[in-house]
């Protein structure tokens, strides 16, 4: 297996996690390594590190390193105390800039690892994570801003490094460096004029100016290739992919453009793209976005394809300079189509969305998008490729959302999106049942209505009950009798109506979510009195306190883990023992990948990908709806006087912003979508593609079975559960090669 050199899709302040919302890459020059002792060659460990030997259970010695060096072995037999590995302290600047780097290899490396940055007295704590199982060498990188809080700044500091080590097995580590970076400007200007030819030669009447340098050159190609498009000087038109994040303060910093859109999708699937507007050398006002029909083998209505002109919602944020150019507005909410401004020497992004229906014949179609502003109109080309396979109602994947709002809109807009609201067919309250009483047992009629309209339309999971917290939200801290008994009935009898209407294959039953350590026995105590109650219903169990997997093992079904975590909890040898695990995401662990309105929107669209490789059965979000408390509960927010585009939003949790709402209100009870969400159904349906290949996969020979292998091993993609591309336009390329192998006879 060859060494693979990944950059962290993480970068962390140590004060807080953040993510990065880079477009382009980050060009930095480092000094010398500040930190002694991390190549392990011509010294003792000892004379550098520290660890712990937690009775015998850990140890650390020397090993062959990578390219034939020494390392240094990390060693646990599997304990449920962590092992620790960590520097002595060693001097950084306050104030300054960080990549720290190093090597990893691990030999069933059962647990994971996560890696710790600590100050005097602890301050600045962050991590980042390091992949377990089994692996050659990889290369890790992260970038950090040392705090100054108790030296001036450029002052020196005592910081440490830690390895916190879980589980069993070993994980070898080499070439461990802490390096202060600068910017590198002649870097980025080298890097700037050569994309600048590279576009150059895919828009040919776009040719660079000499005589501009670096990031201006870059600009001027781009803008004339924009013009060229549209025809028009006073603004330009582009395209780009579906989960790029647009930058309207440096409207030409993109790196995946194109003079039309251009689509390819199965049948029953959804896809996007975003439509670029440019305004060169004024305001444009009033502009509107029409689609017309497209043409092709078969009928295809142009209702099927939709115009949101995106907003961007203001952020007052400053971020460092590694982590890319510093917005200060994100775009995200996806408006019904309408008119709209666009600032001169700003960009504004449509997102396309396209849905092909079952039946439509595969070929290539073709359309164009229409885009009127005063005086002036311009076409940008629609083509889009359908190709054989169909997507099915319900994914294979499970998904559920817990919490939020269940209004039939965002219901509506919740299964368009692949992510089935969990909470509509809840049948206990913290303290009664949900259901009127008939004779015995309960009257369904109006769960029937609910569950056979949800289901109808690709429901695959959801909460036949869940479990109130003892302590809290107002519940007491042990379950009465009459709580039990109240439960024990709704697990008995709506378990066996479902059965009945063959849907309890869907259902689960909600154990305690995120339990602490104090409530694992509740969780026994409640998967218990399900198990009495109804055998066949199964018990899911969120959690997020290490150990809880191997603690609960004997008391769930199912296990919901953070994607971050999930190394740390030993999930794969749960899966390994053909158990049901999901995935899911949330403001704790902050890690990446994540859905804050600040992650790329690659984060989104990799969990298909990554559940995929590691073999998920279902993912889990929380909410859609836990919008900032002062936000309004209308349209109203995004109402904005000038027709530009830019509306007020204020999270009261700014680092986290977006966690708990993949959608936005709207007027007259209407959920308004999000890039956010959008990204998320892609990689959904990816996932589903992904198993339509797997099946197929026998029936390949030659280069396109070695294709279909790398591609559902996620070469270039998925490199573990931390590392993974950060390129939107590789996603749709892979996206678009699945489609492909998928139509080989």
């Amino acid at each position: 297996m060859p060494h693979r050199e990944w950059k962290l899709p993480v970068v962390l302040f140590f004060a807080m996690a953040l993510c990065a919302t880079a477009q382009e890459p980050v060009f930095e020059q480092a000094k010398p390594n500040l930190l002694p002792g991390g190549d392990f060659e011509g010294s003792a460990l000892a004379d550098h590190w520290k660890w712990n030997d937690n009775n015998g259970a850990f140890d650390v010695k020397p090993c062959a390193g990578r390219e034939g060096g020494q390392g240094a072995a990390l060693i646990s037999t599997g304990t449920k105390e962590r092992g620790k590995f960590f520097t002595l302290g060693f001097d950084v600047p306050a104030g300054a800039d960080l990549r720290v780097s190093l090597w990893a290899k691990a030999e069933n490396h059962l647990g994971g690892t996560w890696v710790n940055y600590e100050g005097p007295g602890g301050e600045g704590a962050g991590k980042f994570d390091l992949a377990g199982g089994t692996h050659d060498w990889i290369r890790y990188e992260h970038r950090a801003t040392v705090p100054v809080k108790q030296a001036a700044a450029g002052a020196p500091l005592k910081f440490q490094i830690w390895f916190y080590v879980y589980g069993q097995g070993t994980l070898k580590l080499d070439d461990v460096e802490c390096r202060v970076i600068e910017r590198d400007a002649q870097a980025e200007a080298g890097w700037y004029a050569a994309r600048a030819d590279e576009l150059a030669r895919t828009f040919p009447k776009a040719a660079p100016e000499k005589e501009a340098k670096g990031v201006a050159r870059y600009e001027a190609v781009v803008r004339a290739a924009s013009t060229g498009v549209s025809g028009r000087a006073e603004f330009g038109l582009l395209a780009t992919n579906g989960s790029q994040r647009v930058l309207r303060e440096r409207p030409f910093l993109m790196q995946d453009l194109h003079a039309g859109i251009e689509l390819d999708a199965a049948r029953h699937e959804l896809e996007g793209a975003q439509l670029l507007i440019f305004a060169h050398r004024q305001e444009l006002k009033d502009v509107s976005i029409e689609v017309g029909a497209l043409k092709g083998p078969g009928a295809f209505d142009a209702a099927n394809v939709s115009a949101h002109p995106v907003v961007y919602l203001k952020n007052a944020r400053a971020r460092p300079w590694y982590e890319g150019r510093n917005e200060q507005a994100l775009a995200d909410p996806l408006l019904p189509n309408r008119t709209f401004s666009v600032a001169q020497e700003t960009v504004q992004p449509v997102y396309l969305r396209v849905y092909v229906p079952a039946e439509t014949a595969p070929g290539a179609y073709e359309g164009e998008v229409r885009v009127r502003t005063g005086a002036f109109e311009a076409k940008l080309p629609l083509r889009l490729r359908v190709h054989a396979a169909t997507l099915p109602k319900r994914l294979t994947l499970r998904t559920m959302c817990v919490a939020g709002k269940a209004d039939l809109p965002y219901q509506d807009l919740a299964l368009q999106n692949r992510l089935g609201l969990g909470n509509i067919a809840n049948g206990m309250s913290w303290t009664k049942p949900n259901f009127p009483a008939k004779g015995d047992g309960f009257d369904f009629s109006e769960v029937e209505k609910k569950l056979s309209y949800a289901l109808d339309r690709g429901l695959n999971a959801f909460a036949l009950a869940s479990t109130p917290k003892p302590g809290k939200w107002g519940f007491p801290k042990e379950y009465s009798p009459e709580w039990k008994a109240q439960m024990t009935k709704v697990l008995k009898v709506y378990g066996a109506w479902l059965k009945e209407k063959g849907w309890l294959e869907h259902a689960y039953y909600n154990n305690i979510d995120e339990p602490g350590k104090g409530n694992w026995p509740h969780v026994k105590e409640v998967y218990t009195l399900a198990k009495a109650a109804n055998p066949e219903v199964r018990v899911f169990s969120c959690v997020n306190t290490v150990g809880a997997v191997e603690e609960l093992k004997a008391h769930a079904d199912v296990f919901d883990v953070y994607v971050q975590q999930s190394d740390q909890q030993q999930a794969n040898a749960w899966k390994a023992r053909g158990k049901e695990l999901w995935w899911a995401i949330c403001i704790w662990p902050r890690e990446r990948p994540n859905l804050f309105l600040h992650c790329p929107l690659v984060d989104a669209r990799i969990v298909g990908w990554s559940a995929f490789k590691y073999g998920i059965d279902g993912f889990e979000y929380w909410d859609l709806t836990s919008w900032p408390k002062d936000a309004p509960k209308d349209g109203s927010w995004a109402r904005c006087a000038d027709g530009v585009l830019v509306a007020d939003w204020k999270d009261e949790k700014p680092a986290v912003a977006g966690d708990g709402y993949l959608v936005y209100p709207g007027d007259e009870g209407r959920p308004i979508n999000s890039l956010r969400f959008e990204a998320l159904r892609d990689g959904l349906e990816d996932h589903e593609l992904l198993v339509q290949l797997k099946r197929k996969l026998p029936n390949l020979s030659g280069e396109a079975k070695a294709e279909a292998e790398k591609l559902l091993g996620g070469a270039g993609l998925v490199e573990n559960m931390f590392l993974y591309t950060q390129d939107a336009a590789a996603l749709s390329r892979a996206h678009a090669r699945v489609l492909a192998l998928l139509d080989a006879p």
